[in-house]
């Protein structure tokens, strides 16, 4: 588990990076909704008042509850954009960190996945090629003597590993990690966003 808590701290990290740009084009974007549904409220209720006060009183506290509602709808599907992207962001970063760096994380996935230290790494084809033999050195240093091998085939995640040992395959894949923890980190990530 302590590989997964360094993703998420690490994560955590690069979505604090993100949070001061992603909060201000929130703030921006929830405001222009507010603003337009605002106004959008307030036409429908001029025109309705022109027709007629008692008909008008009527109308006008349903239309303004309506887009209330429509502007709460936008402001909450804003936010989850805003989310969706900062994940989205974090990934690109730990795609987008130096190679020593992701040799490391790579590496500690792969202990934290064999601690016996046998098995055989599966990495995507463009890893394989670039860092493959380097992780696998790493993670045996780590596991002082492991017996981890670079396998022959590739894992179908774009970014981190899957630990094969026989028939049981674990996925280590950084997408895959993101969405199991997307759960407990949005409310931290929203946190950070909107607060």
């Amino acid at each position: 588990m302590d590989g997964i808590e360094k993703i998420i701290g690490r994560i955590r990290e690069d979505c604090t990076d993100q949070v001061g740009r992603i909060r201000a084009e929130g703030e921006e974007n929830v405001r222009k909704i507010l603003e337009a549904a605002r106004q959008e409220a307030e036409e429908r209720a001029n025109d309705i008042l022109s027709r007629g006060r008692k008909a008008a009183g009527e109308k006008t506290g349903m239309l303004v509850r309506v887009a209330e509602l429509d502007a709460r709808k936008n402001i909450l599907a804003q936010r989850q954009n805003l989310i969706d992207q900062a994940f989205s962001a974090a990934v690109d970063q730990i795609k987008a960190l130096p190679k020593e760096k992701y040799i490391e994380l790579l590496a500690g996935m792969a202990t934290q996945a064999a601690p016996d230290g046998v098995g055989e790494l599966l990495l995507c084809s463009k890893d394989r090629n670039e860092v493959g033999e380097q992780v696998v050195a790493a993670a045996n240093t780590r596991l002082g003597g492991g017996r981890l091998t670079l396998s022959g085939n590739v894992c179908e995640d774009s970014t981190g590993l899957t630990v094969r040992r026989g028939d049981v395959d674990t996925n280590c894949g950084i997408d895959m990690l993101v969405r199991l923890s997307r759960s407990e980190l949005s409310a931290q990530v929203a946190k950070l966003l909107f607060e």
